[in-house]
C-alpha cells in the first residue's frame, strides 16, 4: 500500500497544549496521538495478562491438538486431554443458551402502554422484528455466545450504518376510458425502483482480540468503560462504499461532518493508497498471541494478512476510538478520517 503521510508524531504524549477550554482537542495531531496512546497501553495490558486471562489455554484445549513432547527441558503447554471434549461442551452449552434467548418469534414481547393502541404495538414489533432480521442479530448472538462459553467474556457492537438500498413502488396496470370506472388489466405492473441512502441499526459480534478497553475497567460490563477502541482491516472497497454512503446524505445533514479524507477526497486520491511501489504488511497486534495459538492449532488466516493479489482488496488498519464525549477514527495509525461526537454518549 501507499505509505500513508503521518500527521505529526503519533507516538507522542498529549500536553496542556492540545486541549481546548471544554476539553476538546486542538488538532489532528493530537487526536491521532490519543488513539495511539490508548492502543498501545490496551495492548501492553492484554499482553501482560494472558497467562491470567488464559485465552491461549482455552483456546488449545477446544481444538485439543496432538500432544507435544518436552525438548530438552523445554516445558511446552499441552492439553490435558487429546479428544474435543472442551469442543462438545461449548457445543452442549451455546445451542440451549440461543433456545432460551429465541424462544419465539419475533424474539421480543411488547406490551401497550396506557392509552396506546395494540395496533401500534403490533406495527412496531412487526418493524424492529425487520430490522432486527436484517442486521442477523440472531446469528451474531450465537457467535459471541460460542466465545463466550470457551473465553468466560464476549463483546458486541451496536450502532447505527448508513447503507444504500433500492426502494420498489409496485403500480398495477389500468384502463380507464373517460368517467368509466378504471378497469384492471392483464399487463405486468409497473414497478419504479428508487436509490436512498437509510439509517440502519446493527449489531454484530466482535473477537475479544480485535476490540480494547480501558483496562481502569473494574467491571464486566464494557458500557462502564471510559473508552473503548475497535480495530477494523478494511480493503478499498470496504472503505469506499463508507465514503459513498456518507456522500450519499442529505447535504445538511449531520452525519456528513467531521470526516477528513486523504488527500482532496476524491476517489482516485484514496484508491491511490492502495497502490505500489510501497507495500506494507500487515500489522501484527500484541493481544493476537495473547489470544490465539496460531502455530499449533488451526485458525483462519487473520483478517490483517493479505489473502489476494487484488491490490485493492489488500487490507488497512482503521482503529475505532469511542468515549462518552467522542469518537475518532484513525487510518492506518497515521491519518484520523473522522472526528466528532459520541451520539451515544
Amino acid at each position: 500500500m501507499a505509505l500513508l503521510p503521518s500527521e505529526g508524531n503519533k507516538n507522542r504524549a498529549l500536553t496542556e497544549q492540545d486541549y481546548k477550554a471544554d476539553g476538546q482537542l486542538k488538532t489532528v495531531d493530537a487526536e491521532v496521538a490519543l488513539v495511539n496512546g490508548c492502543a498501545s497501553a490496551a495492548e501492553a495490558f492484554i499482553s501482560n495478562k494472558q497467562w491470567n486471562l488464559l485465552w491461549r489455554d482455552s483456546d488449545l484445549l477446544y481444538q485439543s491438538p496432538r500432544p507435544m513432547s518436552v525438548y530438552e527441558n523445554t516445558y511446552i503447554l499441552e492439553p490435558n486431554v487429546q479428544r474435543f471434549t472442551v469442543a462438545k461442551v461449548v457445543n452442549a452449552i451455546v445451542p440451549q443458551l440461543y433456545k432460551g434467548l429465541f424462544y419465539d418469534h419475533p424474539p421480543m414481547l411488547m406490551r401497550p402502554y396506557p392509552g396506546t393502541e395494540q395496533d401500534e404495538v403490533d406495527a412496531k414489533t412487526a418493524v424492529f422484528s425487520y430490522l432486527l432480521n436484517v442486521c442477523n442479530f440472531k446469528r451474531n448472538t450465537k457467535w459471541g455466545l460460542e466465545q463466550m462459553a470457551n473465553l468466560g467474556t464476549g463483546v458486541w457492537k451496536w450502532g447505527i450504518r448508513y447503507e444504500k438500498i433500492q426502494v420498489k413502488t409496485r403500480k398495477p396496470t389500468i384502463y380507464k376510458d373517460g368517467d368509466n370506472p378504471a378497469v384492471p388489466t392483464f399487463d405486468a405492473p409497473k414497478i419504479e425502483r428508487e436509490w436512498r441512502v437509510v439509517p440502519r441499526p446493527f449489531f454484530e459480534w466482535r473477537p475479544l482480540d480485535k476490540v480494547f478497553i480501558d483496562p481502569n475497567c473494574r467491571v464486566g460490563d464494557a458500557r462502564e468503560a471510559r473508552w473503548g477502541i475497535d480495530i477494523r482491516n478494511l480493503d478499498f472497497y470496504e472503505v469506499s462504499a463508507i465514503k459513498k454512503a456518507i456522500e450519499g446524505l442529505p447535504a445538511d445533514a449531520e452525519e456528513r461532518e467531521g470526516w477528513k479524507w486523504p488527500g482532496n477526497g476524491s476517489d482516485e486520491a484514496l484508491k491511490a493508497l492502495w497502490m505500489p511501489p510501497v507495500e506494507q504488511g500487515a500489522i501484527e497486534l500484541m493481544s493476537d498471541s495473547s489470544t490465539h495459538v496460531t502455530e499449533i492449532v488451526h485458525h483462519s488466516l487473520d483478517d490483517s494478512q493479505n489473502s489476494t493479489p487484488d491490490l485493492l482488496r489488500r487490507k488497512m488498519e482503521l482503529l475505532e476510538y469511542w468515549d462518552k464525549g467522542r469518537k475518532i477514527i484513525v487510518l492506518d495509525r497515521k491519518h484520523s478520517l473522522y472526528s466528532g461526537k459520541n451520539p451515544f454518549a
